[in-house]
C-alpha cells in the first residue's frame, strides 16, 4: 500500500463507516432465562442497529438452556451463525459467571481433588502452660505460638508435635495458632445458584496446579471447540477471562509449591510458613514473604494464563482477561501476586472500570498498567471492561466522559452491556452516535503507534515485601508527566525480556523506543534491571532517580542482596519541575494540567487526542513539536474532517491559539499528505462573548395536558421531581443586531443542559447534542425581528427511580439485598436533578 494514500483511505473508512469490526466497542451479550432462536435473532437486530460490530456471549442468571449442557452448546452456535450471517465478531466468555475458573460446578463435583487450596489459620486457641495438645494431619505445616504477656513468637515445625503433643518454651499464657493447607476458594457467581448469591458453593479449580487449569480447559475451551472449532478464528475471536484471583483469608497454595519453592530460592520456606500470620512482620519475615510471593504468582503466571494463552494461541484465538483490583494495587497484589507478569500471557492487556474507579472526581492512572504492556509487547489495542455498576442514571455524557478518560492511555477497545442495558433510557436516541464515536476514536487508536518516551519502574517487588509507599511515589510520577504532557510507560522486572539497549535508547522488539528510564523511591532493585541500568546509563542513557536511589539490589531471593552504591548511574530530582527540565518535553505542549493528551503515529502522521477532563473552559497556546503541512479536525457531529487553517509553523514547531469547552475533545492528525475534497475550518482560539441571554418566560411543555410557564429552573424545582422522559422548551425572543447577523458567526449555548437535547430554529432543526460543548450554529437559521426557538430536553431514568421519597425508600430496600445496587443508589441519587438550566445565550468568537 502506498503511505501516501494510507491517511486517505482510513478517513474514508471513517467517514463510510467501514472501519472494521474488531475495532468497535463489544457488546456483552448475557444470555440470561430462557434463550430461544426468536429471542438471539431479535436482540441480535437490536445490537446491530446500534452499530455495535462485537458481541461477547457469556451466561447469565438462571440461563436455559443450562449452562455447559450440550443443548447450551448448540443454542450458542446458532449465535455465533446468527453473527456470521451479519458480519459481526464474537468473544466468548469462558466461565458462568465470574471469577473464572469454576466452570459452572464441575470442580466442586466432578474433580474435589483439584479444589483451589491456601494455606489458613486451621484452629486458633489459648493455654496457660508450656504443654498443649495438637493432633496434626497431612495438611498440617506447623504451629505459631505467641507469649501473650511478651508479645514474642515462636514457630515449630510439624515434627515437633507429631505425638500429638507441642511443648511450648517456657510457662505463661500462650495464643496457638495451628497453621494448615486446606481447600479454600474465592467466592464464585454460578449462574445456576440456587440463591444467586456469590458466595464458596462452587469451588474454583486449583491455580497453581499445572492439571488442573487443564481440566478447566477440557471442560470449557475444548467443548467449545468441538461444537463451533470450525469458527474459530473466523467469526470467534477469542476467549475471555473474567478476574481469576485469590481473593481468600489465607496464602496461596498447591500441593508441591514448597518444592518448587526450593529449587527457585535454595532453602526451605516451610519453617517460616507460621510467620507470615503475625500481626506485624519483622524485616526477614518480609523478604521471605517477598519471595513466597514471587513464587506463588510466577507459578500463577504460568500454570493459568500462559496455558490458556497457548491453548488460544494454537487455536486460532485470542486471550483476554482482566485482573481484580488493578485501582488498588495493593490488593491485586494480595490476590493476584503481580500484574505485568500475567499480562505477558494475555493478546489484549485488560483492565476493569465497572463502579466508578474513574470519574470525575478522582485522578487514576492504572489504565497505564495495561497499556503499557501492550506498548511494550507492540500490541496495538488495550481493552476495558467498563459501566457494569455505574447506575441507571449515567447520562450519555457521562458515558463518553468516562471513555475519554481511558482512550487519553490509549486504552481502545471497550466491553459494556450499557447499551441495551439501559434501552429504556430517555438519551437511548443518541447511543448509536456514541458509539460511532467510540469506534472511530478506538479505530484510530488501534491503527496508530504510541509515542512515549520514557518508561517508569513499577515496583512490584517493593509490594511483596510490604513497601507500599514505593508503589504509591511511583504513582505519583506517573501522574505528574501526564499533568505536563510528558507520555511514558510503566514496566516491572518480568518485561524486561522485550526491551533491549541500542546506543542511547531502550527499544522494544517492534523498534519503539524510549530515551529515559526513571526510578521511584524503592526499596528492592531486581539485579537484571540494576544490569540494564548500568549498561543504559554507560553508553549515555538517561536514568532518573525520584527522590532517592534503591537500598538494595537483589538477586535470586530478597534474603542475599547488597547495598545500592553506584550513585554515577544516574541523576536524583526531588520535583516534577526538575524532572521536566531534564525530560525533553512530549511531542505536545500547553499550559494546563486539565487537558490531556495522547501523541501516537500512523506511519509519518501524528494523531493528536485532547480531552479536556475538567468543568473548566480551556484557552491557552498549542506547541507541537513537529511541522506539518496539514493539520486535519475530525468534526464528530458530522462524522467528516476538516482542515484547519488558523496555525503557524514556525521553524519546527506548529503553534495555535485554542479554546476547549468543559469535558470537551478533539482530534487531529498532522500529515503532509493532501486530501481532496475537505473543507476549511477555523479552531476557536478566544473566549465567547455573550450576545443576548435567553434564561427567562420560557414555556415548558412536560406533555400535551401540563405546560408550566417559568424561568429556566430544574424539573424537580417545577414540582415534576420524578418525571423521566421528553420536556419541550419553547420561546419567542427578538433579534435586533443586524451587524452580528451581517459579519459574525452565531451560535446557541446551553452548557447547563441535564442531559441532551434537539434543537429547532424557526422550524429548522439543528441537531441534537448529548455532550460537551452544547453548542449550536445559528447562523443562517436566526434572523432580525421574531425568532421562535424550540429545545427539547432528556434526562436520564434517575427521576423516575428516585425522584419522591416513597420511591427512594423502596428502592434503599431492595438495595439492602443487592449488593451493586447498593453501589449504583448513590450514582443514581445524584443524577435526579433534571431540565434546561441557565445560562442558554446566543454568543460568538472573535
Amino acid at each position: 500500500m502506498n503511505k501516501d494514500k494510507r491517511l486517505s483511505i482510513i478517513f474514508d473508512k471513517i467517514i463510510n463507516e467501514d472501519t472494521p469490526a474488531e475495532s468497535s466497542i463489544i457488546h456483552w451479550w448475557i444470555f440470561s432465562g430462557e434463550i430461544t432462536n426468536d429471542r438471539i435473532i431479535k436482540e441480535l437486530e437490536y445490537i446491530s442497529n446500534l452499530g455495535i460490530k462485537q458481541v461477547l456471549i457469556a451466561a447469565g442468571h438462571n440461563v436455559s438452556p443450562r449452562y455447559l449442557s450440550d443443548a447450551w452448546f448448540e443454542i450458542v452456535k446458532y449465535a455465533v451463525l446468527c453473527c456470521k450471517e451479519k458480519g459481526i465478531k464474537v468473544w466468548i466468555a469462558d466461565e458462568g459467571t465470574y471469577p473464572s475458573g469454576f466452570a459452572g460446578e464441575t470442580f466442586s463435583k466432578k474433580y474435589p481433588h483439584k479444589r483451589m487450596k491456601a494455606i489458613v489459620v486451621e484452629k486458633e486457641f489459648i493455654v496457660d502452660s508450656n504443654l498443649c495438645e495438637v493432633k496434626p494431619h497431612s495438611g498440617t505445616i506447623g504451629i505459631l505460638a505467641k507469649d501473650m504477656s511478651q508479645n514474642k513468637y515462636f514457630s515449630f515445625e510439624k515434627a515437633e508435635f507429631s505425638a500429638g503433643f507441642l511443648y511450648l518454651p517456657y510457662y505463661t499464657t500462650w495464643q496457638i495458632k495451628i497453621i494448615s493447607s486446606a481447600f479454600r476458594t474465592s467466592p464464585t457467581r454460578y449462574v445456576h445458584h440456587p440463591t444467586g448469591a456469590k458466595d464458596t458453593t462452587y469451588s474454583l479449580c486449583d491455580y497453581l496446579d499445572y492439571e488442573a487449569v487443564n481440566l478447566f480447559i477440557s471442560e470449557v475451551y475444548e467443548k467449545y471447540k468441538v461444537y463451533m472449532g470450525e469458527e474459530f478464528g473466523k467469526t470467534i475471536i477469542g476467549f475471555f477471562a473474567d478476574e481469576p484471583d485469590y481473593s481468600i483469608s489465607g496464602i496461596p497454595f498447591t500441593d508441591n509449591i514448597f518444592d518448587i519453592f526450593y529449587k527457585e530460592k535454595g532453602y526451605d520456606v516451610k519453617k517460616y510458613i507460621p510467620y507470615f500470620f503475625k500481626e506485624q512482620l519483622d524485616e526477614e519475615i518480609k523478604r521471605i514473604k517477598a519471595d513466597y510471593w514471587d513464587v506463588w504468582s510466577n507459578i500463577f503466571t504460568n500454570t493459568f494464563f500462559k496455558q490458556i494463552y497457548k491453548w488460544c494461541e494454537e487455536n486460532g484465538l485470542k486471550f483476554v482477561v482482566h485482573l481484580n483490583h488493578e485501582d488498588m494495587i495493593e490488593q491485586l497484589i494480595n490476590s493476584e501476586g503481580q500484574f505485568f507478569s500475567h499480562m505477558k500471557y494475555v493478546h489484549i492487556p485488560a483492565i476493569d472500570v465497572i463502579w466508578r474507579q474513574i470519574w470525575y472526581d478522582k485522578e487514576e492512572i492504572f489504565p497505564k498498567y495495561a497499556s503499557s504492556v501492550s506498548h511494550i509487547k507492540d500490541i496495538n489495542q488495550t481493552f476495558s471492561e467498563s459501566f457494569a455498576v455505574y447506575g441507571q442514571g449515567i447520562s450519555v455524557e457521562q458515558i463518553k466522559w468516562v471513555v475519554d478518560y481511558q482512550f487519553s492511555m490509549d486504552i481502545n477497545l471497550f466491553l459494556s452491556s450499557i447499551f441495551k442495558h439501559l434501552y429504556n433510557h430517555p438519551q437511548n436516541y443518541f447511543f448509536p452516535e456514541l458509539i460511532k464515536y467510540i469506534n472511530t476514536v478506538s479505530y484510530l487508536l488501534y491503527k496508530s503507534t504510541s509515542c512515549a518516551r520514557a518508561l517508569v519502574y513499577f515496583p512490584t517487588p517493593d509490594l511483596w515485601a510490604g513497601e507500599n509507599i514505593s508503589a504509591q511515589k511511583a504513582i505519583e510520577v506517573g501522574n505528574a508527566l501526564l499533568k505536563n504532557q510528558i507520555d511514558f510507560d510503566f514496566f516491572d522486572h518480568s518485561l524486561l525480556e522485550y526491551l533491549e539497549i541500542k546506543n542511547q535508547k531502550i527499544y522494544t522488539r517492534g523498534r519503539r523506543s524510549y530515551d529515559v528510564i526513571i526510578i521511584p523511591p524503592i526499596k528492592y532493585l531486581p539485579q537484571e534491571l540494576y544490569r540494564l541500568l548500568k549498561l543504559f546509563s554507560s553508553k549515555g542513557g538517561k536514568v532518573l532517580f525520584f527522590e532517592n536511589y534503591p537500598m538494595f539490589v537483589y538477586n535470586k531471593t530478597f534474603t542475599s542482596f547488597f547495598y545500592f552504591v553506584d550513585g554515577e548511574m544516574g541523576i536524583i530530582f526531588n520535583s516534577i519541575e526538575e524532572m521536566s527540565k531534564i525530560i525533553e518535553k512530549n511531542i505536545v505542549v500547553m499550559n494546563s494540567d486539565n487537558i490531556r493528551v495522547l501523541c501516537k503515529k500512523i506511519e509519518e502522521n501524528y494523531l493528536i487526542f485532547l480531552f479536556n477532563d475538567s468543568p473548566v473552559s480551556f484557552l491557552g497556546n498549542i506547541i507541537l513539536k513537529f511541522t506539518r503541512k496539514n493539520l486535519y479536525l475530525w468534526d464528530q457531529t458530522k462524522n467528516k474532517f476538516l482542515i484547519i487553517s488558523n496555525v503557524q509553523n514556525k521553524g519546527k514547531e506548529t503553534q495555535f491559539n485554542l479554546y476547549m469547552y468543559p469535558y470537551q475533545t478533539l482530534i487531529l492528525i498532522a500529515s503532509d499528505e493532501y486530501i481532496d475534497r475537505i473543507q476549511n475550518t477555523k479552531l476557536p482560539g478566544s473566549l465567547p462573548i455573550t450576545v443576548l441571554e435567553l434564561n427567562n418566560n420560557w414555556e415548558i411543555h412536560f406533555n400535551k395536558d401540563f405546560i408550566v410557564y417559568s424561568d429556566l429552573k430544574d424539573w424537580q424545582s417545577l414540582g415534576f421531581s420524578d418525571y423521566s422522559g421528553n420536556v419541550v422548551y419553547r420561546k419567542t425572543f427578538s433579534f435586533s443586531h443586524d451587524d452580528f447577523i451581517k459579519n459574525k458567526h452565531l451560535f446557541l449555548y446551553c452548557p447547563n443542559v441535564k442531559y441532551s437535547a434537539k434543537v429547532w430554529l424557526n422550524g429548522k432543526y439543528l441537531g441534537a447534542r448529548a455532550f460537551s460543548p452544547f453548542i449550536w450554529d445559528i447562523t443562517k437559521a436566526l434572523k432580525i425581528g421574531k425568532n421562535e426557538l424550540v429545545i427539547e430536553v432528556q434526562n436520564t431514568p434517575a427521576a423516575a427511580l428516585l425522584g419522591t421519597q416513597e420511591k427512594l425508600e423502596k428502592f434503599k430496600k431492595e438495595a439492602e439485598k443487592n449488593f451493586y445496587l447498593s453501589i449504583s443508589l448513590k450514582f443514581d441519587l445524584e443524577m435526579v436533578q433534571s431540565g434546561l438550566l441557565p445560562p442558554v445565550a446566543i454568543i460568538y468568537f472573535e
